[in-house]
């Protein structure tokens, strides 16, 4: 501080020490306070740890050093504890340090980030689900649009009184035929994959939505 009262002196610079102060205790607040937030999401209390080593970290231990930590990290620690980080944390197979929670909370901690993983596992599945079905609902489509150019082209034929029959044309209605059966097969049977499909979309979507319900319980 003497040093700043001389530097202030000799740039003819008017200085307030009360002021220095009070931007010295701010900056130690804030420091103390990021402390606590750092600490309080996942990891024990260290106020006495941290007030212990201050002096080797180049810092100060100031009268209100205590109170501004350990309210700090009691916000971060109810937040890091809440059922909704632990559900994240689960969804994304994040290891959890449940006992830095309140031992009241740990159970449902442990739930809600198991929950998470049980939660992201079904999504997953009915992310396969959802892929099965647009990719059969394609195929089905094209399916459709190939039938009906093949059924018009036999109606059209049918119609046509000039049409010369032979070996060749013999064998194309009869290749035409077979495909028309073929594709008839399939949108038959491709309709009773969509609807498994969907009632696969649908058990999923619902396990999924109370998963999320109850992890509130």
């Amino acid at each position: 501080m003497h040093t700043r009262r001389a530097d202030a002196k000799t740039r003819g610079l008017k200085f307030s020490e009360a002021e220095y102060v009070q931007q010295w205790e701010q900056r130690l607040i804030q420091y103390w306070r990021d402390a606590g937030s750092t600490d309080g999401f996942g990891k024990p209390n260290q106020i006495e740890e941290r007030m212990s080593s201050a002096r080797a970290n180049n810092v100060f231990v100031i009268a209100q050093t205590r109170d501004t930590y350990n309210q700090a990290w009691t916000t971060q620690n109810v937040n890091y504890c809440s059922p909704d980080n632990a559900f994240n944390f689960g969804r994304g197979n994040n290891r959890m340090a449940f006992e830095v929670c309140q031992a009241s909370m740990q159970n449902r901690v442990r739930r809600a980030w198991t929950s998470g993983q049980d939660y992201e596992d079904l999504a997953r599945k009915l992310a396969i689900v959802d892929n099965d079905l647009a990719s059969l609902n394609d195929g089905r489509v094209d399916a459709a649009r190939r039938l009906d150019r093949i059924e018009r082209d036999i109606r059209r034929d049918q119609d046509d009184k000039n049409r010369v029959v032979n070996n060749d044309t013999a064998n194309n209605d009869r290749k035409r035929e077979r495909e028309r059966q073929e594709l008839r097969d399939f949108l038959q049977k491709s309709a009773f994959r969509m609807e498994e499909l969907r009632s696969w979309n649908f058990r999923y979507t619902q396990q999924m939505q109370q998963i999320k319900r109850d992890i509130y319980l």
